[in-house]
Order: structure tokens, then C-alpha cells, then sequence
């Protein structure tokens, strides 16, 4: 009997499908109460400006998170505003920060869907960039 010749088999890949970027996180600058930019989070009060663009056809304000970490990564605080951005329209909200303790080393900001439904609709900026 003939032993039987394995073929190549070529593979194939799927495409992983990437969510829908509806709103995009432009920015993430820090500030002292003064309004001069800051290159690093201090251990004070200070404030966090966010620059938006919503990219899609609605005027809908989704709700925006702003998260902070430890200087380990471990979560310490989390704000949320909702900002209406008009269709193709970019704006920046300034949200105050407390770290008087000076525990807080990094700062995250995003959209989601809603409250029911945390679905990220762009993309996350960090703060300082990863």
C-alpha cells in the first residue's frame, strides 16, 4: 500500500473586526491651577484638559470617562462628563484633578456607548503617553 503524500495546507487568517472609532480622544493635557502645561502629573491640585472629535453622523453626548492609576496601575479615581460634540466637531472639556496625596501617576480617557452599555466608541489616550 501507498503511504498517502501530505499537501500544504495554506493558512488562513480571519481578521479580527475592530470597533467602530465614532469618537476620538484628541488629547490629554495637564495643567496647573495657573493654566501653564505640565510634562508630568504633579503631587497637587491640577487640571486635565481633554480635546474630542466625534466622528460619526450623531449629535448624541455619549458619556466620557476619565480614569486615574497609581504610579503601579492600580485604579484610584474615575470622572464622567457628557459633552456635546456636534457631528465632525472637536472640544475640549478641563476637568479638576486632586492628588494632593500624590498618588495618582497616570490618567486614561475614553468613550463608551452608555452607562447599560460600556462598549468603547474610539480610542483611549493616556496621560503620559504609553
Amino acid at each position: 500500500t501507498a503511504t498517502p503524500t501530505p499537501r500544504y495546507t495554506r493558512p488562513t487568517a480571519t481578521p479580527t473586526p475592530r470597533p467602530l472609532e465614532f469618537y476620538r480622544i484628541n488629547s490629554v493635557i495637564i495643567q496647573d491651577n495657573s493654566g501653564n502645561t505640565l510634562k508630568s502629573i504633579p503631587a497637587s491640585n491640577f487640571l486635565a484638559t481633554v480635546s474630542v472629535t466625534n466622528l460619526s453622523s450623531s449629535s448624541d453626548s455619549p458619556p466620557l470617562f476619565f480614569t486615574a492609576y497609581s504610579w503601579d496601575g492600580k485604579y484610584q479615581d474615575m470622572k464622567c462628563a457628557f459633552v456635546k460634540v456636534s457631528p465632525g466637531g472637536t472640544v475640549e472639556f478641563t476637568l479638576p484633578i486632586d492628588n494632593t496625596d500624590g498618588e495618582i501617576g497616570a490618567l486614561k480617557a475614553f468613550a463608551v456607548t452608555s452607562f447599560d452599555d460600556l462598549t468603547p466608541i474610539g480610542n483611549v489616550m493616556s496621560f503620559p503617553a504609553a
